[in-house]
């Protein structure tokens, strides 16, 4: 069997279909430790974590292989393969962190990853950026960090409970930006498409 390196219009279509899995695995996971938080939401988070770091992978290797044809294409995927990374990493982490550190950790997702969707969706041209969900994902991360400094939570469980909640709108976030692209891609049609 031989193998063709990936080009730019197969792209989109890899992100599209990443896309939409590793937005339901999330989100299913992350509704499963929320409905039954006392025996699961620490492992749903934890494989919500692995899921989000090895779709990163994947994303950093297509990133890799596509950036000979299209810098543009290879920088916004490998955008997302590092947001995932660190989405990945702190919800790894909240299962081992004291309260005190997951709030830090917490913020410190909330400020950085917000503000990169924001650049993000501020550099996308004037007609993707009206259909896009990248720019209000980040204004919604940034206001959820102020909420977290304005309510404080006293407890790791609570702590936990608003993690996956999180997760869990972030995976449909990933869905509905898989269907940006779909829906992009069916307006110019497959052979210019471009992530």
């Amino acid at each position: 069997m031989r193998f063709r390196p990936l080009n730019r219009t197969d792209v989109s279509r890899v992100m599209q279909h990443t896309l939409y899995m590793r937005g339901l695995a999330v989100a299913a996971l992350a509704v499963c430790g929320l409905r039954w938080p006392e025996l699961a939401l620490q492992v749903m988070l934890a494989d919500i974590g692995i899921i989000s770091v090895l779709f990163a992978l994947a994303d950093l290797f297509v990133a890799a292989a596509i950036r000979p044809e299209s810098v543009r294409s290879a920088r916004k995927v490998g955008v997302l393969g590092f947001l995932g990374l660190g989405f990945g990493g702190v919800t790894l982490l909240l299962t081992f962190l004291s309260l005190s550190d997951m709030l830090a950790a917490i913020m410190t997702w909330l400020l950085v990853s917000g503000s990169a969707c924001m650049m993000w969706g501020a550099s996308l041209r004037r007609r993707d950026r009206a259909s896009s969900v990248i720019a209000e994902w980040g204004a919604v991360q940034l206001l959820l960090a102020f909420l977290l400094v304005l309510f404080h939570p006293t407890s790791a469980t609570a702590v936990l409970n608003a993690s996956a909640a999180y997760a869990a709108t972030l995976g449909a976030a990933q869905v509905a930006l898989g269907v940006w692209l779909r829906r992009r891609n069916s307006v110019r049609g497959p052979a210019i498409a471009v992530v």
